[in-house]
């Protein structure tokens, strides 16, 4: 059994940009339990790390080998990847 519904993998440089996506992610997912996974080289800011429903994974490969490690972690019953750089939206 999955503990979320969704597992978000976000491998990436900029993690001065998580909050913000780990907000999107919260509007976008709705009454969906959702899980966020930032991956790569630099840790972001203490406050995500506050949160139970995300989890930071040090990683200094290529995005796709970042994104093949957070799989292996994953506790979403579906498993998805976003951009740093891109928005999550409600669905409308």
């Amino acid at each position: 059994m999955s503990k979320y519904n969704i597992t978000v993998i976000m491998p990436g440089i900029k993690p001065e940009r998580w909050n913000q996506i780990y907000k999107d992610v919260l509007a976008a997912a709705g009454k969906y339990s959702f899980e966020l996974i930032g991956v790569g080289p630099y840790a972001p800011d203490s406050n995500l790390f506050k949160k139970e429903n995300f989890t930071y994974v040090k990683d200094y490969g290529h995005p796709s080998r970042c994104l093949q490690r957070a799989t292996t972690i994953a506790q979403g019953k579906f498993v998805t990847w976003g951009s740093e750089d891109g928005v999550f939206q409600p669905r409308t």
